[in-house]
């Protein structure tokens, strides 16, 4: 499928909602069937927009920005419209706006774009929902006048999330919001964002919020990856912002302080009510930093993609390149690339789950973001000698000197590079004594010869007081090893003509 905005001329299908277009842009989408050849792969393609746009000085007409497929495969688009008249249908949460401003004047003055949001059958025949979704004509007191969707989303349960940007004073937000009025600082760079969710047939949304700061300007991500609903219906968002005293930021966050410099990104939680945001994080340095898309994989750690200009930017001591790139060799413009996994602090498979107080134990702990370990146990804690991350940041091995701990259960502690903490309860029980001490010996002759028999013979021995484990070379399955065991093996080497 194909989604943009387009003027007069697209080549569209008879029986398509709107297969023309007189005058000005409207938003476009195209069904398009690529095991056919040339001009049948287009399956079908319509119009969305108005014949008569009002005249505007950014725009004439409705632009598409995002979409989203619901579970009955109707197609819903989102955008601006930067005309009062577009199509809308009788049960229309705004069927109509009062006059927009040709130009855009900003500082309260009326805006000259408005949000939308339409609902397009799936071969694109009919249209069957659209309403505006706009604060109207009172603009903030901000050199803005701007108002559009930019994300789509729904969750399992048919619900729809939308997201977007707004100069409005009076957007239409519910009650009991985490932000119910909007943030903005006002004057110069006082863009703030709005999030909204809408249950099935609903025209009212079942709630919507603003979402900024004072700070300065807030974005969403400019791709079609930037917002998503987890399995427990919490939306996730993402972009940039310049932040502010009242930019919501949770406690603990990644990156709870502003990074400084123009701005930098952001990722946020907000719980299903839409009353809290349950998590949000900063993430950049001291130049300009912004998320560009992110997911969530099925533990629900956070996988992010974005761009920075900051020498500074927060990487992690596995990172592929630690150092600031200045944008080379495609172009040096300064612009970076980066790639960050945020955990979701779920803690998953603990192992060994048993070590004695006689030596050091390694466990693994898996999960990703993990930067710190601790053993707790009462009053006492006991600090990991090492901790290393795997190459892809989804676990943490922990060394820890357990000569002469206290014998018993020990929660494990591991925290994040934002100083938050996650525990698992009794994870490790610490035995009295109980260490292997393994060493392994190979004898045999020094050399090798083709088409003559070699034997050799390995020895592995357990000087400690708790049995290890072993497989034979070639076996399956393993053996006790309490004290020491021989192994011979003859092999012969040859070579096939």
């Amino acid at each position: 499928m194909l989604f943009g905005t387009s003027g007069p001329g697209l080549t569209t299908t008879t029986g398509s909602c709107k297969p023309t277009l007189a005058q000005g842009n409207a938003a476009f989408v195209t069904i398009m069937d690529l095991t056919k050849a040339g001009s049948a792969q287009l399956s079908t393609a319509t119009y969305y927009g108005t014949d008569s746009p009002i005249a505007n000085s950014s725009l004439t007409g409705n632009s598409l920005i995002g979409h989203a497929f619901d579970s009955n495969g109707n197609i819903w688009i989102g955008g601006q419209a930067y005309t009062p008249n577009l199509p809308t249908t009788s049960n229309a949460y705004q069927t109509s706006l009062p006059s927009l401003n040709g130009s855009c004047q900003g500082n309260g003055a009326v805006l000259n774009g408005a949000a939308y949001v339409a609902e397009l059958s799936s071969d694109l025949s009919t249209l069957v929902y659209a309403t505006y979704f706009s604060g109207k004509t009172s603009g903030a007191t901000i050199d803005d006048c701007s108002e559009f969707v930019t994300h789509l989303a729904f969750d399992s349960a048919g619900n729809l999330y939308a997201a977007g940007g707004t100069a409005s004073a009076t957007f239409p937000v519910t009650s009991g919001v985490f932000q119910g009025t909007n943030p903005s600082g006002g004057g110069i760079n006082g863009f703030v964002t709005w999030v909204a969710k809408f249950a099935p047939n609903t025209p009212a949304p079942t709630w919507s919020s603003y979402f900024g700061g004072n700070g300065g300007d807030t974005f969403f991500s400019g791709s079609g990856h930037g917002i998503a609903v987890d399995a427990a219906q919490y939306l996730w968002i993402s972009g940039q912002t310049a932040g502010g005293t009242n930019f919501p930021i949770s406690t603990p966050a990644y990156q709870s302080v502003y990074g400084g410099g123009t701005e930098d990104g952001f990722l946020s939680e907000i719980n299903p009510g839409g009353t809290q945001v349950v998590y949000s994080t900063y993430i950049g340095g001291s130049g300009f930093d912004e998320v560009n898309a992110f997911a969530l994989d099925a533990s629900n750690n956070v996988h992010l993609a974005g761009s920075t200009l900051s020498s500074n930017f927060p990487v992690t001591p596995n990172a592929l390149q630690s150092a600031y790139g200045e944008g080379c060799p495609s172009g040096c413009d300064g612009d970076d690339m980066f790639f960050a996994i945020l955990g979701s602090g779920m803690i998953g498979s603990i192992g060994p789950i048993v070590g004695g107080n006689t030596g050091d134990t390694t466990i693994t702990v898996n999960g990703a973001g993990f930067a710190t370990c601790d053993l707790v146990q009462g009053g006492t804690t006991i600090t990991a000698l090492q901790a290393t991350v795997n190459a892809t940041g989804t676990s943490i091995s922990c060394t820890f000197a357990l000569a002469g701990a206290a014998t018993g259960s020990y929660n494990v502690v591991v925290s994040n590079l934002g100083g938050a903490t996650f525990t698992e309860k009794n994870a490790l029980t610490v035995q009295s004594g109980g260490q292997p001490d393994l060493s392994v010996s190979i004898v045999g002759r020094p050399g090798i010869r083709t088409g003559v028999p070699f034997t050799f013979y390995i020895n592995v021995t357990n000087s400690g007081n708790d049995e290890a484990y072993f497989v034979p070379p070639g076996g399956s399955g393993n053996s006790a090893l309490s004290q020491s065991v021989t192994l011979t093996m003859t092999i012969n080497l040859g070579f096939r003509n």
